[in-house]
C-alpha cells in the first residue's frame, strides 16, 4: 500500500522563501478558467520509455484563515474531479490536532480502485508515542511508516468523475472517554447521500482542528506524469471552536512545486479560479520545460464568490422502536442518509408518573441502537434529542406499552399488602436470559429476579426501592426456597434526599411488605438439577495411606456470561470412593439427579 505523506512543510518553508525575495503574486478572482487540454500521442515524445521516471507537478492550496481563531470544530469542501488518472490524490484538507500530531484526509484514485482517506501520523507526548486509534469501522489498526509513522483508513468509495462530493470533517469530545475523535463524512451531491467513512479516537483531550487547512493534488508514482489531472473545489468552511460560527474560506494561495525544491515532476502545472470553484491542472507534456516554468506564476493569490455560510439540512432519524424487555428499554433508530449525520443522542426515560427515570447522551454515530437499564418500575415514555453535525437540534417522544414482559404465569406472584387507607400491589417477576418452558426457576434465575413495586402506598417513592433474594446467595442449593426482599436504595441516581419523615414511612411500608413476602405464597421453589462432569467442580484430598476425602463439591453455573459456583450440601449428594479402580462416584439427591464419576 503506498504510504502518502503531504508536501505542506517543504511548501510553506518554500512559499516564505519566496515571498520575502520580493516577487509579486498574481492575483485572480473568478477569471475564466483556460479549456482543460488532453494529451495525444503526438504530444508524447517518441522517447518516453528512455526519458527520467517523472510525476506530475503538485498544486497546492493555502486558504486564507485570518479571519478565525485558529481552533475548528468542522472543516468542509465540495470536490469535482475534471480529470482522474490513477496514482493520484487531493488532499482536501491537511491540518493538526492541537496538542498532538498531523493529520490529512481526502480522495485518492489508485490502482486498486477509488478511495477516501483519513490519517493521522505518529506524535509524542510527554516523552511517550502518541497515536489516534480507529474506532469505525471496527477491526485491526492500519498503520503506516516510510514517510513519518502513523495511522490511517483508506476506504472504498466509489467516486465518480466529473461529479461534484462534499467531504466533511468533524471534531467532537466522545461522551463516554472524554477524548477527542474526529469523524470523516462524504456526500455525493447529485443524489444527497452521506457515508460515513471513519471515525478515530485521537486519545487527545479538548482538542480541535488547527492549522493551515491546506489542499493538494499529488501524482504519486513515478513514469505516470503524462496523463493530466485536474479539479475544482468550492463551498470552503471551517466552523470556528471559539468564535461559534462558520468562517467562508473564499480566499487562497495557489502554487505548485517550485523548480527550487528540485522535484522529480514535470510538466503543466496551472491554477486559478473560474465560476465560483478555485481550480487546478498539472500534467500536460512540455516539450521546454524551463521556457514553459518561466512564463508561468510561481503562484497567485485568488478568490471566489460563495455563501457566507455553508448549506446545510436538519437531520432526520425515523423507525423508532422502543420496548420493555427484562429490566432494559431497547431502543432501535434510522438515520436518514440524504439529511445531516446526527452527531449526538440523548435518550431520556420516564415511568408511568413521568419521573424521570435515566438520562444517557451518546457521541457514537455509527451505531443506531441502545440497551438502557431500568431500575424499576415501568417505562411508559422516551425522549431522544439529536444534534446533527451543523448544529441542529431535534427532539422525538415514543410511547412505551406498559404491559408486563411477557413470563410464565408459573413464575408471576402477585401480593397485596393493606397499608392504612389504601392497598399496595407487589408483583414479583423473573426475567430469565432465555424463555421458560413451563418449568421452574433455577437458582441462578433466582439471582437475576426483577421485583417490580407499583402502587407502593406513595408513588414518588418508586425510585427509592432496590430488591434483592434472600436464602439465594448464601447457602446455594441448599435452600429449599427462595423469597424477596425490598430494601431503601441510598445511591438512588437523580432523585432528592428524603426527609427523616419521609425515610420513615417508606421504611415502615417495606417492613409491612418483606413481612408479607416471607410467608410461604411468596417463596419460590427450585427443581432438581441434573449433575453432569462438565458443570461438577469436585475437591479432594489423600493421605499417605490412601484415605480419600471429599473437601467441597459445587455446582458451576453460567450467570450473565460469567461462571458461579453452588456449594451443594452434604445432603445434596452422596458420595462412594472405589479404591481399586481410583474413582469417586456422586449422585444427586434432594435437589440435585443425575450420577458423575471421576477418577483420582
Amino acid at each position: 500500500m503506498k504510504n502518502l505523506k503531504t508536501c505542506i512543510p517543504i511548501f510553506c518553508a518554500a512559499f516564505m522563501t519566496v515571498f520575502s525575495a520580493g516577487i509579486v503574486p498574481v492575483t485572480a478572482s473568478d477569471t475564466d478558467e483556460p479549456t482543460i487540454g488532453k494529451n495525444t500521442d503526438e504530444t508524447i515524445p517518441d522517447d518516453k520509455e528512455s526519458r527520467p521516471m517523472k510525476m506530475s507537478h503538485n498544486i497546492y492550496m493555502d486558504p486564507d484563515i485570518s479571519d478565525g481563531s485558529g481552533e475548528y470544530r468542522a472543516f468542509q469542501i465540495d470536490f469535482y474531479g475534471d480529470q482522474t488518472p490513477e496514482n493520484t490524490y487531493w488532499a482536501l484538507c491537511n491540518w493538526d490536532m492541537k496538542g498532538g500530531f498531523g493529520a490529512y484526509s481526502g480522495l485518492q484514485n489508485r490502482t486498486d480502485g477509488k478511495k477516501a482517506i483519513l490519517s493521522f501520523w505518529e506524535g509524542e507526548k510527554d516523552g511517550a508515542i502518541l497515536r489516534a486509534n480507529r474506532i469505525f469501522p471496527d477491526g485491526e489498526e492500519s498503520n503506516f511508516g516510510g514517510e513519518g509513522d502513523g495511522t490511517h483508513w483508506i476506504a472504498d468509495y466509489n467516486w465518480t468523475t466529473h461529479e461534484w462530493y462534499r467531504m466533511l470533517l468533524y471534531c467532537w469530545d466522545d461522551a463516554e472517554t472524554g477524548r477527542t475523535f474526529v469523524g470523516q463524512w462524504v456526500k455525493e451531491l447529485s443524489s444527497g447521500r452521506w457515508t460515513l467513512m471513519s471515525i478515530f479516537d485521537t486519545n487527545l483531550y479538548d482538542s480541535a482542528i488547527t492549522g493551515a487547512l491546506s489542499q493538494f493534488q499529488e501524482n504519486y508514482e513515478a513514469n505516470t506524469d503524462y496523463l493530466p489531472r485536474s479539479f475544482r473545489v468550492k463551498n470552503i468552511y471551517a466552523y470556528d471552536r471559539i468564535d461559534l460560527k462558520w468562517l467562508s474560506l473564499d480566499k487562497t494561495h495557489l502554487s505548485y512545486d517550485y523548480p527550487e525544491w528540485g522535484f522529480n515532476t514535470a510538466g503543466t502545472h496551472e491554477f486559478g479560479s473560474a465560476n465560483g470553484y478555485f481550480w487546478g491542472r498539472a500534467g500536460e507534456y512540455v516539450s521546454d520545460q524551463a521556457g514553459y516554468d518561466a512564463s508561468q506564476p510561481l503562484y497567485i493569490n485568488a478568490a471566489i464568490s460563495q455563501p457566507s455560510q455553508p448549506e446545510t439540512e436538519a437531520s432526520s432519524i425515523s423507525d423508532i422502536k422502543a420496548e420493555n424487555s427484562q429490566g432494559y428499554i431497547k431502543l432501535s433508530w434510522n438515520v436518514d442518509p440524504c439529511l445531516a449525520p446526527v452527531i449526538s443522542t440523548r435518550i431520556r426515560t420516564f415511568d408511568l408518573n413521568d419521573v424521570q427515570t435515566s438520562d444517557n447522551t451518546y457521541t457514537r454515530p455509527y451505531i443506531n441502537s441502545r440497551e438502557i437499564k431500568v431500575a424499576y418500575s415501568r417505562t411508559s415514555k422516551v425522549l431522544i434529542d439529536t444534534c446533527d453535525v451543523y448544529g441542529a437540534e431535534k427532539s422525538y417522544s415514543v410511547s412505551i406499552s406498559t404491559a408486563a414482559d411477557p413470563v410464565s404465569e408459573e413464575i408471576t406472584k402477585t401480593i397485596y399488602v393493606p397499608l392504612k387507607d389504601k392497598t399496595a400491589c407487589l408483583t414479583i417477576e423473573y426475567l430469565p436470559s432465555t424463555p421458560y418452558q413451563g418449568s421452574a426457576p433455577q437458582p441462578e434465575d433466582i439471582l437475576n429476579a426483577r421485583i417490580l413495586v407499583e402502587n407502593a402506598y406513595n408513588d414518588q417513592y418508586y425510585r427509592y426501592i432496590s430488591a434483592r433474594f434472600k436464602g439465594s446467595t448464601k447457602k446455594g442449593c441448599g435452600e429449599t426456597s427462595f423469597y424477596p426482599e425490598l430494601y431503601i436504595n441510598k445511591k438512588t441516581a437523580d432523585a432528592p434526599a428524603l426527609t427523616k419523615a419521609e425515610k420513615k414511612e417508606l421504611k415502615k411500608t417495606l417492613k409491612a411488605l418483606n413481612k408479607a413476602m416471607k410467608k410461604d405464597k411468596c417463596r419460590f421453589e427450585i427443581t432438581p438439577r441434573e449433575l453432569v462432569s462438565e458443570n461438577i467442580d469436585i475437591r479432594y484430598s489423600e493421605s499417605k495411606k490412601g484415605k480419600v476425602t471429599i473437601k467441597k463439591i459445587a455446582m458451576i453455573i453460567d450467570l450473565n456470561g460469567s461462571e458461579k459456583k453452588l456449594k451443594l450440601s452434604k445432603k445434596d449428594y452422596k458420595a462412594e470412593i472405589n479404591k481399586e479402580e481410583r474413582t469417586i462416584t456422586i449422585t444427586g439427591r434432594r435437589h440435585f439427579s443425575g450420577e458423575v464419576t471421576m477418577h483420582y
